[in-house]
């Protein structure tokens, strides 16, 4: 019962069924939680979006249709990019294309690195390694810093309290020595973090 195209890396593995994708999304979306899919294919991407998901983890390593992209901006999905995970320039080339395409047409794109995979190292470098090589594929730098805030807080299901400056959010902030709308690299020369509206790092 499963679809013959899986896991970009082994099409051996096995997929859940839709109606199984369905019963799963229900039960958790009627308890408020967001449910992400993991996607490589256009297959898994197509059972996704007819199980009633709200985000991709990963994007198919193919094109995606211009249909597609529109269905899934009007269902709201989310997807979390881990481009640079790939490693070759062919199928991360097409994961960050996807991810670009996405954006530009409205579509939710937050960064992601798949952190615990693939020799992925702890901490910031990956991260914005990640948003380096999507500026490469064109995003712009207000598209990935939206990305790596608001964005990231919707598919974390915390966008009530975090992700942008306002009134009532908790006051995570970094303050950059340079303006990372000219160059996205301006955010690895930190002059300052606040953490809940305490300043508690400042050089």
């Amino acid at each position: 019962m499963g679809l013959e195209k899986g896991y970009y890396a082994d099409e051996g593995w096995p997929i859940m069924p839709l109606e199984v994708v369905e019963a799963v999304t229900e039960a958790a979306q009627s308890r408020g939680l967001r449910v992400t899919a993991h996607v490589t294919s256009m297959d898994e991407l197509r059972l996704a979006l007819d199980g009633g998901v709200n985000d991709l983890a990963h994007a198919p390593l193919e094109p995606i249709p211009e249909a597609t992209i529109q269905e899934m901006i009007e269902k709201g999905i989310g997807m979390a990019t881990t481009a640079t995970v790939w490693g070759g320039p062919g199928a991360s080339a097409e994961a960050a294309a996807n991810a670009k395409r996405y954006a530009d047409a409205g579509g939710i794109v937050s960064i992601a690195t798949d952190y615990g995979c693939c020799d992925q190292a702890p901490g910031l470098q990956p991260y914005l390694y990640e948003m380096e090589f999507l500026r490469g594929a064109g995003m712009t730098p207000m598209q990935l810093l939206v990305a790596a805030t608001r964005n990231g807080a919707v598919l974390s299901n915390l966008a009530e309290n975090l992700g942008t400056i306002e009134a009532g959010k908790i006051a995570d902030i970094i303050v950059v020595n340079d303006n990372p709308l000219a160059d996205i690299a301006a955010l690895k020369d930190v002059a300052a973090v606040i953490l809940e509206g305490r300043l508690v790092h400042e050089r």
